[in-house]
């Protein structure tokens, strides 16, 4: 900071590292429910490179389905190849309707 001249000097320092690329996707939960109607919904897809506002955005559209009372995400490291996760998504189903 120099405050004869009011300017400031910033330096930014960036270290360039892998990107990490999403393996797979599954799910968990859905009894009644078929994967695929999960699966439309989301905007992150396998073998594409990770992006944690797409599966925030995937998370609130199957949430907003209405079929699930618990929509949870997990991310998990894949052993051996660090540029690589998988995403489990779990679910837990709303009754559904009944008669009276």
């Amino acid at each position: 900071f120099d405050r004869f001249i009011n300017r400031v000097t910033l330096m930014l320092h960036a270290e360039p590292s892998r990107r990490v690329y999403m393996r797979r996707v599954s799910g968990g939960g859905n009894n009644k429910t078929r994967d695929e109607v999960i699966r439309r919904e989301f905007r992150q897809f396998e073998a594409s490179w990770y992006d944690g506002d797409k599966i925030k955005v995937s998370r609130d559209r199957v949430d907003r389905l209405g079929f699930f009372t618990e929509v949870n995400v997990e991310t998990q490291e894949v052993p051996g190849s660090p540029d690589q996760v998988d995403l489990t998504v779990n679910v837990a189903e709303k009754p559904t309707g009944t008669l009276q």
